[in-house]
């Protein structure tokens, strides 16, 4: 089986901007170290991810992985889910390295985890 690559969403404009930082200095060494191959893609304009997901030739991807704020990550499965072969693009791992700290995020993860149903 052919190696496959890990796709790197990153939002230049988004969260605080800090995106191509965190890339460049915390993920980009772990996934070198690793010997992983990559792609990185740095959206251009609103909705660019979802456009890109959209069309992006999965069969060449093991992953998607956003940079950025949890908007970025919306964009992607957004687009995975208006493609003709959604119900097999939607099984893709999507991951996702905030920029941010989202609180209210935070707090639905952290009630999941505990068993609350509701997050105040």
């Amino acid at each position: 089986m052919p190696a496959k690559e890990i796709v790197y969403y990153s939002e230049p404009l988004g969260g605080n901007g800090s995106g191509q930082s965190i890339f460049q200095n915390e993920v980009l060494p772990l996934t070198e170290a690793a010997g992983v191959l990559y792609t990185m893609l740095e959206t251009k304009h609103c909705l660019n991810a979802q456009e890109i997901a959209h069309s992006l030739d999965l069969r060449k991807y093991d992953g998607v992985i956003c940079v950025s704020g949890d908007g970025l990550l919306v964009e992607v499965v957004n687009g995975l889910l208006r493609r003709e072969d959604w119900e097999t693009a939607i099984k893709v791992p999507l991951g996702i390295i905030l920029q941010v700290i989202n609180v209210h995020l935070m707090l639905l993860l952290l009630c999941r985890e505990i068993g609350k149903d509701k997050v105040l």
